[in-house]
C-alpha cells in the first residue's frame, strides 16, 4: 500500500510538472495549420485507447513551433484555408508499445512519425522518422515521449526547411 501512495504521488506531481500551456495564434493569422494527428490503421486499439500520444504530439509541435517562431495553430476544420497558408498533417505509423532489442534488457517501444506538409491541397514535402524510447516505467509512457520527440523533431523540421 504504501508503494502504491508513492508512486502516485511520483506519478502526481511529475505530470504536474511536465503540463505547459501553450498559446494559441489567431487562424486567420497563421502560417501553419495543424490538423489533429492521427493513428495508421491496424494501430494496436490498446494505444489509442490508453496512450495520449496524439494530444502529446501536438502540444509538443505547438510549444516548439513558437520556439522556432512558426505561427502554428491547430484546427480541426482545414478547409477555409488561404494559399499562403500550409496545412500540416501528422500520422503515427508501426507503433510498437513492446519491442525486444539485442542491447537492452527490458522492452522498447517505436513508433514512425509522418509529417506532410500541403498548399492547396497538394502535398508539397514530407518527411518519416523512426523514433524509439527505452526509459520509462510503461509502454505508454515511452510512447508519450516518443509523441513529444516527435513534435519536436517536426517543428525543428519545418524551421531547417524555410517555409
Amino acid at each position: 500500500m504504501v508503494r502504491f501512495i508513492v508512486i502516485f504521488i511520483i506519478i502526481s506531481v511529475g505530470s504536474g510538472c511536465s503540463s505547459k500551456k501553450v498559446d494559441l495564434v489567431d487562424p486567420v493569422e497563421a502560417k501553419f495549420i495543424v490538423s489533429p494527428p492521427t493513428y495508421a490503421k491496424g494501430t494496436n486499439i490498446n494505444v489509442i485507447n490508453e496512450c495520449f500520444m496524439l494530444e502529446e504530439v501536438e502540444s509538443s509541435f505547438l510549444l516548439y513551433s513558437r520556439t522556432y517562431s512558426l505561427n502554428s495553430v491547430l484546427s480541426k476544420d482545414i478547409t477555409n484555408i488561404s494559399d499562403d497558408q500550409f496545412v500540416i498533417k501528422m500520422k503515427f505509423n508501426d507503433v510498437t508499445p513492446n519491442a525486444f532489442h539485442p542491447f537492452s534488457f527490458r522492452p522498447i517501444s517505436e513508433a514512425i512519425i509522418s509529417v506532410s506538409v500541403m498548399k492547396n491541397g497538394e502535398i508539397v514535402d514530407e518527411f518519416s522518422k523512426k523514433i524509439n524510447s527505452k526509459w520509462a516505467f510503461t509502454a505508454c509512457d515511452r510512447l508519450e515521449k516518443i509523441a513529444k520527440a516527435s513534435g519536436k523533431y517536426a517543428a525543428k523540421w519545418l524551421n531547417k526547411r524555410g517555409y
